[in-house]
């Protein structure tokens, strides 16, 4: 009774790390076949991928939240290199600070982006996450905090200066790494990076090419139904 509840322990432990890393490939993959769509040739894809794993190590995010943050930054318009990894670490420091997904404070950064300037709501969802906007433009603009307000409230904040207000965070995410929370989600990406390591030699590397996982898996299909098919022409015989 005690092997086989050890046994159990085993095979729930190895299916929980495979989970999370088949989790962590498919977001990776579909980052990465999000910035094939958007035309952007395999070796670019692959620079990209290399900013999102430069922009949280050491932090408590993980590659698959940066590389999905990756894409829709270089869709809004940040230049893949050296500028994309600096913005994806401006990203994660804030998102850090307010303790919220990287997903998510990406998602208002790049509107940000989008729209060249801050508009008021997003500056509302960024105050909402607790992130003190108008005390990061008044250091910038070297103006009191209730100026900041009005300039930010009247979209006057431009992106260059959004950027550099929220760059006031530098460092910030690999310091709440180490926090015990951030410790914790450190093992939880370790966990998803071994389980994406083993199953990386089935589905291949992420690079954006169409069908990476559909083919693997259709393969992996057809397999179970030749089995299925010799368990039901030889019934009697397992049975025996």
């Amino acid at each position: 009774a005690a092997a086989a509840a050890v046994a159990t322990s085993a095979v729930a432990g190895v299916g929980y790390v495979l989970f999370k890393g088949f989790s962590r490939l498919e977001a990776i993959d579909l980052a990465a076949t999000k910035l094939k769509a958007l035309g952007h040739t395999t070796s670019t894809v692959k620079q990209i991928m290399d900013s999102a794993l430069e922009s949280v190590q050491g932090t408590a995010f993980s590659l698959d939240q940066a590389a999905n943050t990756a894409a829709q930054a270089v869709a809004a318009g940040i230049k893949p290199g050296k500028d994309l990894t600096n913005y994806l670490k401006e990203v994660a420091d804030n998102a850090a600070i307010a303790n919220v997904s990287l997903d998510d404070t990406g998602y208002y950064f790049n509107r940000v982006v989008t729209a060249g300037r801050l508009t008021g709501e997003t500056l509302e969802m960024l105050l909402q996450r607790g992130i003190p906007v108008f005390k990061y433009l008044a250091q910038v603009y070297g103006i009191s905090e209730a100026k900041a307000a009005e300039m930010a409230r009247n979209s006057e904040v431009d992106f260059a200066h959004f950027r550099a207000a929220m760059n006031l965070n530098e460092g910030a995410a690999k310091k709440m790494g180490g926090s015990i929370s951030g410790s914790l989600d450190n093992l939880k990406t370790a966990i998803a990076r071994l389980g994406a390591g083993i199953l990386a030699p089935i589905f291949g590397n992420a690079t954006g090419e169409a069908g990476t996982f559909a083919n693997a898996i259709q393969a992996a299909s057809d397999a179970v139904d030749k089995l299925a098919k010799w368990l039901s022409e030889h019934k009697d015989d397992v049975v025996g």
